[in-house]
Parts: structure tokens; C-alpha cells; sequence
């Protein structure tokens, strides 16, 4: 916590615009999980609330409580999205450079596991606004600093009961009960489920909101009264002034009509894949549905659903249901819970995180060597320091296969263990295992299974080293979205709902000569290589049943080079040693080395079993073997790493190639 921290009643408002530099994702928004201490609990999440100001939103997952919300304009006062409640004092929260801390117990119950939301005030994505009233009626202009229009307002009275009410820009006739061809006259209750409805005149907004107001008319003014509005960004031309360009929205309001359809094909496209998403239907009665990709939105697994309108606990109010899965650039329906056929649902999205480019190769990647005894199914954690989003684990002392579970497809919500798991030692498809794992956390997993020893690692999506993508194969001719910004060097692709062979795409051999994960085959010309080139934004595969047969399922891991960060190449062997320069500057944490020329398994090491001058354990991933400990084939370079010249022929023959992952 900052020495500048202050309580939520005195933080400063700040400006809207940031305070000069890029701005990303990560500076202003957080999903943020934790467990209740029930005394001072610091939550760091990256946001500077203290300088900016805006809103924490918090929900119970595990009990039957309802919303808190707190804001920098009203201080230590507590609101709740599902009641009609005025604010109430509490304890409150303390606003720092690097997130809030709670002290109040209905906020914090001891052993609680809760989920924030935090918002910052930014120019293109979300401010916060008090306002009086003071009686006499008319209208009032209530200014903002979005620098847009508003794509959704939501305005509560604070001073007294009434209900949160909520404006939607652009939303039909068609898409209300009774509405009006006036948009700014529909509205929405956000404490409740019923339909957008035309308010009838212009007592509740009076004009149509603008780029620096929006005005409220006689059911607001007629009487002496505290107000709170929340407004967000539509996420248009004027909001796109984010990320490295500054040419990139981070937020979507819109809008979609159902079509009935529960196998993803429906598809709502943001421009970007999101992290945070609220969907509700507006003709007719409906939860105000609120999913985020740390409680778990997966293609495999039932989302984690909470309801605005709802004090219930996690997946209390619809049941453990699979409503969405995500895409590269947005998000597919999977539930008539939000696709009934005809009707018509609002959405709010907001970008996943993080944008910027790592600044350190533990942002990305990190490792634990472990033997704790996970007897039964409660699970013990494994911390990478991280959210992880890829989880691959190997036994080094049991001859077993190795396991994979990616949140895309598989966290499991409410610490249950996963249904994604997939083995890169063999072809199978997923499978239901109770193997691993548990991701709805900061700070890494959990993981069940036997009592034996295993090397965990966690990788980190971050742009231009590390992402993914979950697909439905289309056949030829359809190129997939992706989110590396850069173009990939390395591909890994498996088909999911069918047992088929690892595809292995590295830009050192080229696009027609693919490899095989699972095997020590050579890399040669097949069909699973790639149709062109893949560019900084698309996968292009050929028909092929590895990686893009019409409705097969897929999952994509794709890595780039970054400096002082990843390197994927290739070197030459010699028979001596040979100093593999990566551009690290610690030497290399994690290497994959795979020979393309001849046979040779896929050797894995790492520092946290040893890259060392002596002996250095290694696993092969394409194996069930137990971990070899007593060779050195591998040695610790500054820049890098360095083959030895007593490792085999697999690793270092003369003539032969070879190609690697690195990550410092």
C-alpha cells in the first residue's frame, strides 16, 4: 500500500484522460479474487485508484451476500446492485496506487472467497459522477469525461431507496417491451429482471446524452436528493486510444438478436477477445448475467455466473451451465439462457488483459518442483506469482503421461477439478480427469491427484511471447484470429474432440514441414502445415484433420520472440559444445529442443530443477518416461544456453538441426 493512500471518501477524482503515455487494459481495469480475512486486507491489482479514482465492485462467491459497490465520489459508503437500498456507512475501503484494501467484514467475512471488479476513471472507458439535486424541477446537465457518448449509464439515488436504473445507447423499439423509437426514453432496472420499457415522456433522461453530459429532467429534479452514475464507453472511434498505438478499444456496449443456437455458432464480435462480460435480455424478463475468464468462462467447463441483479452465491441463480465460450475476437453463445430463439439481449465486454509487453520473463513463465501429498480431492496450490492461463505437468519420478489444462477450455470453477485435460505424449482427445486443476486464482493453481513428485509449470498469455486460441475447424479457406501480436514462430495444435497427433508449425522449417509433439518423428511435409504464413494477427490452416477439419475442436498455443524475454529458433549441431544465444541476459529458465532432421524425443529443461555446469534432469514431453537426472547435456550460458558436447545425437549432432523454445 502506498504511503499516499487514502480513504475512498477523500481520493482524488482525478482526470478522466490519462496522465500522459499509452494507456492499456491493465491500468484500469482488474478482476481480482480473494479470500476474506475479516481485518486489513490489501488487494494489489495493478490499479492506481489512489491517482485516477473510480469503483470497486464486490461480490461473495461462496455465500448468499449481496454486491457492494463503492466509489471514490461518495467515499466509505456502501451500495448494492440487488436492492433498492439507499447507501449505508461501512468500515469501507482505503484506495491505493496499486489497488483498495478492505476492512469492512460484510466485505471481507473470514474464509470467504469473493471476486472485485474494479473500474478506473479513464477517457474512452468509464467515469464516475455524484450529483445533487436541489428541487424546483427542469432539467440538469450532468457533465462526464468520457470524451463519447455514453454506450451504457446506470444512475442510482443514494440519499433514499430507488431503484438503479439503466440506459442503453441505440437499443430499439424492437428490442424493449413497449419501447420507444427513442433510445434515451428505454430503460432497464438493474436491480431487477424485468424488460426495457419506454418511460413514456422525458422526465427521466431529457435529452439524448452527449460527449461531455448527459441530462436528467423532473423525476430527478422535482426534489432535493444525492445521486450516483456510473457511465461506460460504447467502445466507438472516439473510445479506440488504447494500447501501443493508441488506436484500440477496451470496452463494447451493444446489442444481439437470439437465435436459439447452443454450439457456440452464434457468434458476438468485439474486435478484441474479452475478459469481463454482462449480458442481459431486454424485451422480456432476465438476469443482468455477469462472467469473467478468472472465475472461469471456458468452452469445456460451466461458466462461473453471478447475477447483478442476485445476492446468491456463484452459479446460484442459473446453475453450473456453459452460457459463453471465448473467442480471438469476442465471445460464442452456448445457452439459450442468452440466446433464445427471437429475443433481444444487451452486452457489456470490456478487453482481456494484459496488453502491454512483459517487462521480465516471470511475468510469462514460472515453475515449482513439488511433492506434496494431494491424497483424496482437495488440492494443494502451486504458485507462479501469475494467473496462469496454460498449466502443463509432468511426474519426474512415476512413469505417467503429461498433462495439459488451458483456461480457455478447461479452468474449472469453484475449485473442481478440470474436464480439458489433454496429454502431449499421446493423441487422445480431451478427457475428464481428476488429475488437475483448479485456476480461479491470482497467484497460480491448485492441483489434485497422487502423492508424487512433479515439476508445474505456468505460462502467462502476454503479447508477443505467449497466446492461444480455442477453435472450431472450418475446413480451407478461413483464416483464425489471434491475439500474439506478432507473428508466431512457433505453433502447437491438437484436436480436442478426436485422437489425432500433436501438430507442431515453427517458422524455421517452414510452413508444408510440421512436426509431431507426441512422437520423435522427423519434421517433414504433411498435411497439418500450415496454408500460408501465419501474420501478427491470423493462423491459416489447410484442411486437415490435425488442425482444421469442419466442426472438429482445436486449441492453438502460439509462441514469438521477444527480446530478453522468449526466443523460439533453431541451431545447428556440431559435436562440440554449442552456445545457443537467446539475447537473455540471466540465461534461459525453460528450453524445449526438438531435432527436425532425424529422430529424437522433445527434451524439456529447466532452472528449477537445475541448468547447471554439473548434471541437469531433464523429462521428454512426448513420453511417459520418468525424469533422467544423472547426464549433462545442457549447460548455463548468460545469453542463453549451451548444448554439450557429450549430449546425443538428438541434441547435438554434427550437421543435424534443431529447433527450441526459450523462455529467461
Amino acid at each position: 500500500m502506498s504511503g499516499g493512500a487514502k480513504k475512498l471518501l477523500h481520493a482524488a477524482a482525478g482526470t478522466a484522460a490519462a496522465s500522459g503515455g499509452n494507456v492499456y487494459i491493465e491500468d484500469v481495469f482488474s478482476t481480482h479474487l480473494f479470500t476474506g480475512t475479516g481485518s486489513s486486507n490489501d488487494i494489489d491489482n495493478g490499479v492506481d485508484l489512489d491517482d485516477k479514482g473510480g469503483l470497486v465492485w464486490i461480490k461473495a462467491r461462496n455465500n448468499a451476500r449481496g454486491h457492494a459497490l463503492f466509489d471514490t465520489e461518495r467515499g466509505a459508503n456502501l451500495l448494492a446492485s440487488n436492492t433498492t437500498a439507499g447507501q449505508y456507512s461501512s468500515s469501507g475501503m482505503t484506495a491505493n496506487s496499486d489497488g483498495f484494501t478492505v476492512v469492512d467484514n460484510s466485505v471481507n467475512k473470514v474464509n470467504e472467497t469473493i471476486a472485485s471488479w474494479t473500474f478506473a476513471k479513464q477517457e474512452g472507458f468509464f467515469d464516475v459522477v455524484k450529483f445533487s439535486t436541489t428541487g424546483g424541477g427542469g432539467t440538469q446537465a450532468i457533465s462526464h469525461n468520457l470524451g463519447s457518448s455514453p454506450g451504457l449509464i446506470i444512475i442510482k439515488k443514494t440519499s433514499a431507496t430507488q431503484s438503479w436504473l439503466v440506459w442503453k445507447k441505440d437499443i430499439t423499439q424492437a428490442q424493449c417491451n413497449n419501447g420507444s423509437t427513442t433510445w434515451w426514453r428505454n430503460y432497464g432496472v438493474l436491480d431487477a429482471t424485468s424488460a426495457f420499457t419506454d418511460w413514456g415522456d422525458t422526465s427521466g433522461l431529457a435529452s439524448e446524452p452527449s460527449s461531455t453530459a448527459v441530462t436528467v429532467g423532473t423525476y430527478y429534479t422535482n426534489a432535493t436528493a444525492d445521486y450516483i452514475m456510473y457511465v461506460f464507453a460504447e467502445g466507438g472511434s472516439d473510445d479506440q486510444i488504447f494500447g501501443d498505438d493508441g488506436d484500440e478499444p477496451i470496452i463494447k456496449t451493444g446489442t444481439y438478436n437470439g437465435d436459439n443456437t447452443t454450439d457456440g455458432s452464434a457468434i458476438i464480435d468485439l474486435g478484441f477477445e474479452p475478459q469481463w462480460v454482462m449480458v442481459k435480455r431486454t424485451e422480456g424478463s432476465g438476469h443482468w448475467i455477469i462472467l469473467d475468464n478468472m472465475r472461469g468462462i471456458s468452452k469445456e467447463s460451466a461458466d462461473a455466473s453471478l447475477v447483478a441483479n442476485g445476492g446468491t452465491t456463484e452459479n446460484g441463480t442459473l446453475g453450473a451451465a456453459s452460457l459463453i465460450s471465448l473467442t480471438a475476437t469476442g465471445f460464442a453463445l452456448n445457452s439459450t439462457s442468452i440466446n433464445a430463439n427471437s429475443q433481444s439481449y444487451l452486452y457489456m465486454a470490456i478487453r482481456r488483459g494484459p496488453m502491454k509487453e512483459p517487462d521480465a520473463g516471470t511475468a510469462v513463465f514460472n515453475g515449482v518442483l513439488t511433492n506434496s501429498d494431494t491424497s483424496g480431492f482437495t488440492g494443494f496450490p502451486v504458485s507462479m506469482g501469475f494467473p496462469v492461463d496454460l498449466a502443463l505437468v509432468i511426474y519426474t519420478t512415476l512413469a505417467a503421461g503429461r498433462l495439459i489444462v488451458d483456461r480457455l477450455r478447461g479452468l474449472a470453477p469453484n475449485e473442481q477439478p478440470s474436464i480439458g485435460m489433454i496429454r502431449p505424449n499421446a493423441p487422445h482427445a480431451q478427457a475428464n480427469t481428476g488429475e488437475l486443476w483448479a485456476a480461479d486464482s491470482m497467484t497460480g493453481y491448485k492441483i489434485y491427484g497422487h502423492n508424487y513428485q512433479r515439476i508445474c509449470y505456468g505460462f502467462r498469455r502476454y503479447p508477443k511471447v505467449f497466446d492461444e486460441i480455442a477453435y472450431t475447424g472450418t475446413g480451407s479457406g478461413a483464416n483464425h484470429k489471434h491475439n500474439l501480436n506478432a507473428v508466431p514462430e512457433m505453433v502447437i495444435i491438437k484436436k480436442t474432440d478426436d485422437s489425432k497427433n500433436w501438430a507442431v508449425y515453427t517458422a524455421a522449417t517452414g510452413n508444408s514441414n510440421t512436426g509431431t509433439l507426441n512422437s520423435t518423428g522427423i519434421f517433414e511435409d504433411n498435411s497439418a502445415g500450415m496454408a500460408n504464413t501465419p501474420t501478427a494477427t491470423e493462423l491459416d490452416f489447410p484442411n486437415s484433420n490435425e488442425t482444421n477439419a469442419s466442426g472438429s475442436d482445436y486449441v492453438a498455443y502460439l509462441f514469438a520472440t521477444l527480446a530478453g524475454i522468449s526466443k523460439v529458433g533453431s541451431y545447428s549441431g556440431t559435436g562440440n559444445d554449442v552456445n545457443v544465444a537467446c539475447g537473455f541476459s540471466g540465461g534461459a529458465r525453460f528450453v524445449m529442443i526438438k531435432r527436425t532432421d532425424a529422430t529424437g524425443d522433445w527434451y524439456v529443461y529447466d532452472s528449477i530443477r537445475g541448468i547447471i555446469a554439473g548434471n541437469d534432469p531433464y523429462s521428454t514431453m512426448n513420453t511417459t518416461d520418468v525424469q533422467v537426472s544423472d547426464t549433462d547435456y545442457i549447460d548455463p550460458l548468460a545469453s542463453g544456453f549451451t548444448v554439450t558436447s557429450s549430449a546425443p545425437a538428438a541434441l547435438n549432432a554434427s550437421g543435424g538441426t534443431y529447433i527450441f523454445l526459450a523462455i529467461a
